[in-house]
């Protein structure tokens, strides 16, 4: 999973919480819309 890969690159101790890829396509080919998740199945609030 890409959260262990992370997670041993970082300094102990290390716990990876956000990953962001940015770039952008070679060609001017339109990409497919992608589906998008609703937050409140992505996002974990802790009280």
């Amino acid at each position: 999973m890409p959260r262990q890969l992370l997670r041993r690159l970082l300094p102990d101790p290390g716990e990876p919480f956000l990953v962001v890829r940015l770039g952008y396509a070679d060609s001017d080919e339109v990409l497919p819309v992608s589906p998008r998740r609703e937050a409140r199945d992505a996002v974990q609030v802790d009280e």
